[in-house]
């Protein structure tokens, strides 16, 4: 197996492990944070290979191109939904959140994720201030 194939199956291990553990709402600060610095760090090899606009070969080489950025987009969109309250309750603006993700697809959202999370534990039963 090549190492593209061997990343890949240890993401298809490693994706119901994260769900599992954001089912049971056990998903630390710091992990997703870090999850969004080392998928980031992973972007930038395709980047730096096949340049800016790499990624729209990608999608339009294929069938399967257009159907993977749009469910993609429509799971940022979903998962945006959900947080929003959170994020909001937390005293976070979402609007620029919002940009980053629909900018970094996943990296935004786990950096998103993180920041949340981080907030609902430095303010443990004090009221948030409001955003500005």
């Amino acid at each position: 197996m090549t190492t593209l194939e061997y990343i890949v199956l240890a993401a298809l291990v490693l994706f119901p492990v994260a769900l599992l553990a954001a089912v049971g709402g056990r998903i630390p600060a710091g992990l997703a944070s870090g999850a969004a610095a080392v998928f980031a760090g992973f972007t930038l090899w395709p980047l730096i290979a096949s340049g800016p606009l790499g990624l729209w070969s990608a999608v339009t080489a294929g069938a399967w191109g257009p159907q993977v950025l749009i469910d993609l987009g429509l799971a940022l969109s979903v998962a945006v939904f959900l947080a929003a309250p959170r994020a909001r309750a937390a005293g976070l603006r979402i609007a620029p959140w919002v940009v980053f993700t629909a900018c970094t697809g996943s990296i935004g959202l786990l950096a998103f994720l993180a920041r949340i999370i981080w907030r609902e534990r430095q303010h443990a039963g004090r009221p948030f201030p409001t955003p500005s």
